[in-house]
Order: structure tokens, then C-alpha cells, then sequence
């Protein structure tokens, strides 16, 4: 039994056997579909990538509520001294708060559990780098403190980079889901592919910072900002797709061809940002070294 026991939610991508085997908690998120809240995990992806194809606008989406951390609360108190709880950030969505809350009420409740709840700042395939490294360090019988400041440094550390057809990448601008910086102008929107980011250096925002002309050349652009960002030491990466299995393995392969890596990791993405996104997203998320 771990002193600090690890919460996260399934938009970060962790699939259930990597969750058991590192004994992490998954909150899930939940697809709404014809008036009806189901847990993302119970959604048939095939059936959905159809309806969304469609433009299907009556899909949405909501986040954990608060009854569903102090569940989660309540269950790991029973085998941890402390509970550390990472969220993606509160720009997506309400589970930061509902977290946060449901961790109010627990310290009455629950009065000898110390909890904790880290905004990611990020979200996807970086988050579950993140929570990873929170439950390794937990595995290693480290303090909750301890760990915090291990998150803490990985976060400073975590880039996520996404590719997405411009179209989608409008979409969420439009929304107030992303920030659009990439000054294109010149290039017609509906021909490109856009490129985001969202981690500690945006303040947890989605921003639109690039647009490419063409999809190879927006797969080459995530290998070149990697390069740039790298400090010339072994990464920890992941990459997270939708519909775009073949292109996602295909990156994950030249980036292990590229770099020396501490661990990678391919992962099917959320259906929570295929749904406010779009399909054809690929995101990168990674760490290095220190």
C-alpha cells in the first residue's frame, strides 16, 4: 500500500491496465447523447465518430461532479495516508473545481486524509505523463509533499502540442476553447491544419499558434518544435490519436528514431476534445529529462 494514493480523469488519455498497473484512480468524464449522461469509457467510438461525422450538434459533454471525487476521496482513504488528485485544466472544463470542492467537504469528512489537487495545465496524452510521475513517485513510498514538487517540476517541463484541422481548430476559437495566435490570414482556412499547445507556458489556455499548408507538413512541424523545446537529454512522450491511428504510430515511430526516450507511449485520445475538437487530432505531449 502506497502512502499517497493518484487521481486523474480519463480525458488524459491512461488506459485502464496502465491505471491498474500503476494503481491510479480514473475519474471519468461523461458524452451526452440524445438527453443521457454516459461515462466516456461505456461510448461506442464507431458509433460516435459516425454521428460526429455528420456534424452531429446535439453531442456534448460534462465533467466529473463533485459527488464523484468525494467517492473517490472516500474509497482511497481506506488505503492511503494521502490523496493526490491532478486535473486538466480548468480552461476545459469544471473538474478542477468539483475537485477542489469535493476536497472541502472531505477534510470534515474525512479529517485524517490529507488531500491535494494539482491543476495539470494541460490536458491529454501530457497529463497522463504527469500522473505517471506522480504514481511512480508514489510507488516509491515518497511523501505527498515530495511528490507535489516532483509534479510541480515535470510541469514546468510538459509540453503538449496539437495537430487539428483548421476547420476544428476555428471551431474551438470560436467557442472561447482556444486563443488564436498564429496570425495566418494568407492561407485558406479550410485547406490547412492548425497547430495548439496547451501547458504551463500558456497558463493552462489552448492556443492556436501555427497553421501548416498540408498534413505531412504539420506531423513535421510537432517533430521540429519537439526538437527545438528538447534540452538534449532523454524524453518521456506520448502521443494520443482519434481516427488517425496510422499517422499517430508513424510519429511515435521517427520521434523514437530521433531521441533518446525514457518511455513512450501511443494512446486512443479522450472522446471528450474529439468531440469539441474534432477527429483527425493527433497530440504530443512530452517532458525532458532533467
Amino acid at each position: 500500500m502506497n502512502k499517497v494514493a493518484i487521481i486523474t480523469d480519463s480525458i488524459s488519455t491512461m488506459p485502464e491496465q496502465m491505471a491498474q498497473e500503476y494503481g491510479v484512480k480514473i475519474i471519468p468524464l461523461y458524452v451526452i447523447l440524445d438527453g443521457r449522461d454516459y461515462p466516456e469509457t461505456e461510448v461506442d467510438r464507431t458509433r460516435l465518430y459516425e454521428r460526429l461525422r455528420r456534424k452531429d450538434k446535439s453531442v456534448t459533454t460534462s465533467s466529473p461532479p463533485t459527488g464523484a471525487y468525494l467517492e473517490a476521496y472516500r474509497e482511497l482513504s481506506q488505503q492511503a495516508d494521502s490523496i493526490l488528485c491532478i486535473t486538466f485544466s480548468p480552461s476545459v472544463g469544471m473538474a478542477h473545481g468539483s475537485a477542489v470542492q469535493a476536497a472541502q467537504i472531505a477534510r470534515e469528512e474525512l479529517p485524517q486524509t490529507t488531500i491535494r489537487v494539482i491543476d495539470s495545465h494541460t490536458t491529454s496524452a501530457a497529463q497522463m505523463l504527469l500522473a505517471l510521475a506522480a504514481a511512480r513517485a508514489a510507488s516509491q513510498g515518497k511523501s505527498l509533499n515530495e511528490i507535489a514538487e516532483i509534479v510541480n517540476g515535470v510541469m514546468l517541463r510538459l509540453n503538449l502540442v496539437v495537430l487539428l484541422p483548421a476547420p476544428g481548430a476555428d471551431g474551438m476559437a470560436k467557442t472561447g476553447r482556444a486563443i488564436d495566435r498564429s496570425n495566418d490570414g494568407a492561407m485558406p482556412r479550410s485547406m490547412a491544419q492548425s497547430i495548439m499547445e496547451m501547458d504551463a507556458s500558456t497558463k493552462g489556455i489552448m492556443k492556436i499558434f501555427a497553421t501548416v499548408k498540408s498534413r505531412p507538413e504539420g506531423l513535421e512541424r510537432l517533430i521540429e518544435i519537439a526538437k527545438e523545446r528538447d534540452k538534449g537529454k532523454g524524453l518521456h512522450l506520448a502521443v494520443s490519436y482519434s481516427d488517425t491511428y496510422s499517422e499517430a504510430k508513424k510519429l511515435r515511430r521517427r520521434l523514437l528514431s530521433q531521441f533518446p526516450c525514457t518511455e513512450s507511449y501511443l494512446t486512443e485520445d479522450s472522446l471528450i476534445p474529439i468531440i469539441h475538437q474534432g477527429l483527425r487530432a493527433i497530440h504530443l505531449g512530452w517532458y525532458s529529462e532533467e
